[in-house]
């Protein structure tokens, strides 16, 4: 398999279908889909009086079950600098699968008599109501009365109303909020003791609002669906307009076009030709492999559907699918040879086919097809290079931003820990973040001081140490070995691919005890539930359970083993079994379990209990055996 290098990514990613339009993708709307996508996303609002404030996407950063989007922006100052109030605004909008939250902090901003508020939740429909308790300026509690008042349509996008109200007073909030764009009109009620009572409000300026291109297109709106790869390609250097300004994203595509469009997606570096302005990159992809000598007689005729995902495959350095079943309607219409890459373009993901599941191997493609689908591909080759040498980098990048530059141990660049989690957030998660600041960090009157202690544990280069995929999007790497400092340790350091770049998920260590592990290569396991066993599976465990031991059990593929470990049958509850880890000694994977006894200071229910474990591992060459905390070796059932 051919290895390519890289280009780094920003944008949030979403499933690909084939042709693609506003109606298709707006049918069912998630709570995902009412902000923009994009990092350097700009909202510019006026409104009353001579108010008006911009804000801006700095980062957005997508965990397990939520998406932090982190914007930053300023009010504009009416007094020209006179006043010398703080302008500054930094807001958060949090996204889980149920609700969107903004939270803000500012002191001019025209908004929220609340610092955090939930602005509309799921169902995304019409009369949706709830209720919600936020803190107002003087941390006194609030009851909101909150529903979705009204659903409509504006320029193929759905914009809901969501109208919030203070049960116990007549105040009030409004918003509207636009699929892709988020806020576009805000109102709320004012209430002053000396003039009363008045409502004001602000608006989203559409034409200074939106993704910020280094070069823009003057037949191109920013509503368009293709709009959410454009400006990321666009700035990659990967595709261009015309030389009038436009883009013309309804122009098919040339065999030409849209090789020079596939060589730069993998960074290839071309010598200029002296024939035609493709010859480069007809020879590249010649002698790369990605279309053969004699292929194409013509390069500026459009490029087929079925043609592309061909050297699409190629390009990429996958191997064509063997069974070439594809389950399209028109699947007979798809010529033999291409069968198979096409396979393989829908197993990974690239191409879905069209709404009514044809794929239509003869049509040309649009620039704005081809661009989304450019998009995905670069994805596609981030995902799959992960490397150890990545994993290093992280850890250098985790210590490196973990300890900036102090003073003493006063930290220099930061006063607070909410600006120092903001700035770890670019390796790390926010949870291990949030963990690590706490812990090395406090805040006193005038600014943020380091808390002296040891250091984390980190993977260490000149030691053993295992990468393994959980999944596409996931990675861990562990290593196993004797500290002075720390005595046998085992460290876990997990990586999440989020937002076009590998973060630092988490990190866990544990103690080793027993054998000595120095230099051992720590193996990767799961915990199984289970109930996510084969009934045959769970009978067996159940045939054994009152018997101390383990059990091997077949995996689903051959080299894969579920492993089950019970204490056997115990009189009270209390008892507990847990992994410390699995590890590469000689021939032989060593299972390392702690068994722990009920606290006698402790009461505990006075039922048989049958504490055990169940793991899987991958990778099984060699003999598997559970060996306990204090050396003593399991025996298999």
């Amino acid at each position: 398999m051919r290895k390519v290098s890289l280009v780094f990514l920003t944008l949030f990613i979403f499933a690909v279908v084939g042709n693609v339009s506003a109606e298709s993708i707006y049918d069912s709307t998630e709570l995902k889909d009412l902000l923009p996508k994009d990092e350097n996303y700009k909202w510019n609002y006026w409104g009353f009086v001579e108010y008006g404030h911009e804000m801006q996407v700095t980062s957005i950063l997508k965990e397990e079950n939520e998406t932090y989007y982190s914007i930053s922006g300023e009010v504009y100052d009416a007094s020209g600098g006179e006043s010398g109030g703080d302008y500054s605004l930094s807001l958060s909008y949090i996204v889980n699968s149920d609700v969107l939250i903004q939270a803000k902090r500012e002191d001019m901003m025209l908004d929220s008599n609340f610092d955090r508020i939930e602005l509309i939740r799921t169902p995304l429909e019409q009369g949706t109501a709830w209720t919600q308790e936020v803190l107002d300026e003087n941390e006194n509690e609030v009851t909101l009365e909150t529903e979705i008042t009204n659903v409509h349509m504006d320029d193929g996008h759905k914009v809901f109303t969501v109208r919030y109200e203070d049960p116990n007073t007549p105040y009030f909030e409004e918003r509207q909020i636009k699929e892709n764009v988020g806020v576009i009109h805000f109102e709320k009620l004012m209430m002053d003791e000396e003039i009363g009572s008045y409502e004001v409000t602000y608006s989203l300026n559409e034409e200074t609002s939106g993704v910020q291109l280094e070069k823009s297109y003057e037949d191109v709106s920013y509503d368009e669906w293709y709009m959410e790869y454009v400006p990321s390609l666009t700035s990659m250097n990967i595709i261009h307009g015309y030389p009038d300004g436009s883009f013309r994203p309804n122009d098919e595509v040339t065999v030409a076009e849209f090789l020079k469009l596939i060589l730069h997606s993998i960074s290839y570096k071309y010598e200029n030709a002296s024939d035609f302005w493709y010859s480069s990159y007809v020879n590249a992809a010649k002698a790369l492999g990605i279309i053969d000598e004699n292929e194409f007689e013509d390069y500026n005729r459009p490029i087929s559907r079925e043609e592309m995902v061909k050297i699409l495959i190629l390009a990429i350095g996958e191997e064509p699918s063997h069974s070439g079943e594809v389950a399209f309607e028109d699947a007979a219409s798809i010529s033999a040879e291409y069968r198979n890459y096409i396979e393989s373009a829908v197993e990974l993901g690239i191409i879905a086919g069209y709404a009514d599941n044809t794929f239509r191997p003869d049509t040309p493609s649009t620039r704005g097809e081809v661009a989304k689908l450019s998009y995905y591909t670069l994805m596609l080759l981030d995902l799959k290079d992960f490397t150890p040498a990545d994993a290093l980098k992280r850890e250098d990048d985790f210590r490196a931003h973990l300890f900036p530059e102090t003073d003493g141990n006063k930290v220099v660049e930061y006063d607070t820990k909410t600006e120092f989690i903001e700035h770890a957030m670019k390796v790390m998660s926010r949870d291990l973040a949030v963990s690590f600041v706490d812990r090395y960090y406090k805040e006193q009157g005038d600014g943020l001081y380091v808390i002296p202690k040891d250091g984390p544990i980190r993977i260490l280069e000149d030691h053993t140490f295992q990468l393994y995929r959980k999944n596409e999007h996931e990675f861990y790497m562990t290593q196993v070995l004797n500290q002075d400092l720390f005595g046998p340790t085992h460290l876990m350091v997990s990586y999440e691919f989020v937002e076009g770049d590998w973060i630092i998920k988490a990190r866990e260590v544990d103690s080793y005890t027993g054998d000595d592990i120095s230099g051992l290569d720590a193996i990767h396991y799961e915990t199984v539930d289970n109930s996510e066993l084969s009934e045959e599976q769970r009978s067996t465990i159940e045939n054994e359970k009152d018997q101390r031991g383990y059990i091997i059990l077949e995996g689903e593929n051959d080299n894969e083993a579920i492993v089950y470990v019970g204490s056997g049958e115990k009189p009270t509850g209390g008892y507990d079994l847990a992994i410390k880890g699995v590890v590469n000694q000689g021939n032989t994977f060593k299972i390392y379990v702690e068994e722990t006894d009920p606290n006698p200071g402790e009461s505990h229910t006075q039922v048989i209990t049958y504490p055990s474990v169940t793991i899987k591992i991958t990778n099984i060459e060699e003999t598997i055996e559970v060996v306990t905390t204090n050396t003593e070796q399991m025996k298999e059932r």
